[in-house]
């Protein structure tokens, strides 16, 4: 398979620090969020992009039961204590 092909573009720092915070919000990274990106805009919508929307859910569906499972927890030791 042939290598993809690199670029650089110099960036914003505020777009650096709404790439990293969408990076960390989805666990994407950083190529896989301008990736999308570009797709987006080029009227790209293939079945990885597709693909990864969907990771992207479980990620966050994940976070949140994580944070869901915590408050449980907390409710049950409060109401032990009473």
């Amino acid at each position: 398979m042939a290598e993809s092909p690199t670029i650089g573009v110099r960036i914003p720092p505020e777009w650096l620090e709404e790439i990293n915070a969408l990076c960390k919000q989805t666990g994407k990274t950083k190529t896989q969020v301008i990736l999308e990106a570009l797709a987006q805009y080029l009227g790209k919508n293939t079945v990885v992009g597709i693909n990864a929307d969907i990771e992207t859910i479980r990620n966050v569906l994940r976070h949140h039961d994580q944070r869901l499972e915590a408050i449980e927890k907390k409710l049950n030791r409060e109401s032990a204590e009473d």
